[in-house]
């Protein structure tokens, strides 16, 4: 019995996998006409890697807007985002 029920739930999960990847595969995610927004942020603890995204997103999605959230960065850390990513959004 138990075995069943585990082997109806595997079952479930594959058709909801199989259900997701087909829903992507038939997305339109190079779209032209569409605006791709970001939305991101960080405290000090994850600064270096809040650098790292926002670096990647701009070279790579450089058409995109983006949207960056302070969640407690130091001034130095503010004021180095703001002025190394001037076309972001910053919000506090």
């Amino acid at each position: 019995m138990l075995k069943d029920s585990l082997v109806q739930k595997r079952e479930k999960g594959v058709r909801y996998i199989g259900g997701l990847l087909s829903s992507l595969s038939n997305t339109s995610w190079n779209d032209a006409n569409r605006e791709l927004v970001l939305v991101t942020g960080a405290d000090s603890s994850h600064f270096k890697s809040a650098l790292q995204f926002l670096h990647s997103a701009s070279s790579n999605e450089p058409r995109s807007r983006v949207f960056f959230w302070d969640l407690g960065l130091s001034d130095t850390e503010s004021k180095k985002i703001q002025s190394t990513f001037p076309r972001i959004s910053y919000r506090k």
